[in-house]
């Protein structure tokens, strides 16, 4: 006689686990000027799988880029794409575009119109139609990179040098695993280096300079063996160089000058980057900032940048 309720009792439990788990959908009962339940079944699926990515308040905000974008996926893209992996680089990119201004940009054809996102301005994909380029330079992009980036999650390249962004670095960036080239120089960056960067494991490329990051150099970019090129020139980093991008043994070129570190490039760091041919730092004068004895070329300061190359070659023997 016990079975029954027994039974009973487990369906009853896991039923409310089920429900328990199910989305929350009463902060989204106005939604590109709708409620909830008068979105189509399309809307609803796709409102489903963005919830995970950003947060109600973003969603939901009417001036935000992602209500936008989540708008006009849903009611205006003529393309009319469904919830899936393709939804959500289209979406992703169109974040991008009302991120940073994109009606104002140089060059901006095919983006937020029925042609498919690969053939937008700027955008690479491959044979599986998965953007892995995205290249945008001397392009008049403007505001800030969203953390919504993340979800171009193919993307190999990233090349936004020389336009007008501000604000941080997501450290959603960090989650771009097929990352080789990161190129964001010459632009208005601020705040720290993400340490959510040493993930990027395949990166090779790390471009920075001419923005206004601060902070230290995280330890964590030592952890980036496949990086050959790391030029952080001409921002506002403090502190010592740390000892773990000793770690990059693939590494031909190192741009510290004109910032504000301090402290010494040991030799014992220098013969462990064999493969070194370009160091630059500030390290020139009778009281440099920096102490490198094998550097190629020393600078004097960021007040006074004069540089004077030491060899033609780094001299780490």
């Amino acid at each position: 006689m016990w079975k029954i309720p027994f039974v009973i009792s487990l369906l009853l439990a896991r039923f409310n686990h089920a429900a328990s788990a199910a989305v929350d959908t009463s902060p989204y009962n106005d939604i590109c000027g709708v409620s909830y339940p008068s979105l189509t079944k399309r809307g609803h699926n796709i409102l489903q799988s963005l919830i995970p990515h950003t947060s109600k308040t973003i969603l939901t905000t009417r001036t935000t880029p992602q209500h936008v974008a989540f708008c006009w996926i849903v009611n205006t893209d003529k393309k009319k794409v469904n919830a899936g992996s393709k939804m959500l680089q289209r979406y992703a990119l169109a974040v991008f575009y009302l991120a940073t201004a994109g009606d104002k940009w140089i060059e901006s054809t095919n983006w937020l119109t029925v042609k498919d996102e690969c053939a937008w301005f700027g955008v690479t994909c491959n044979r599986w139609k998965r953007v892995t380029i995205l290249d945008l330079p001397f392009n008049a992009v403007d505001g800030i990179i969203p953390r919504d980036i993340k979800l171009l999650t193919s993307l190999t390249e990233l090349d936004l040098k020389a336009n007008d962004l501000q604000g941080v670095l997501p450290a959603t960036i960090g989650d771009l695993k097929s990352l080789t080239v990161l190129k964001l120089c010459m632009n208005g960056i601020f705040g720290n280096i993400p340490v959510s960067l040493g993930k990027l494991k395949n990166l090779k490329m790390l471009n920075l300079y001419g923005n206004f990051l601060m902070g230290k150099i995280p330890k964590a970019l030592g952890d980036l063996g496949k990086l050959e090129y790391l030029d952080l020139y001409a921002n506002s980093l403090t502190g010592g160089i740390p000892t773990e991008l000793g770690k990059l043994k693939n590494l031909k070129e190192l741009y510290l000058n004109e910032n504000g570190l301090a402290g010494t490039i040991s030799r014992e760091t220098g013969k462990k980057l064999n493969r070194l041919t370009e160091l630059w730092a500030d390290c020139r004068g009778s009281y440099p900032e920096v102490k490198c004895d094998f550097c190629s070329v020393c600078c004097k300061d960021a007040e006074n940048p004069r540089c004077h190359r030491l060899s033609k070659n780094v001299l780490v023997k």
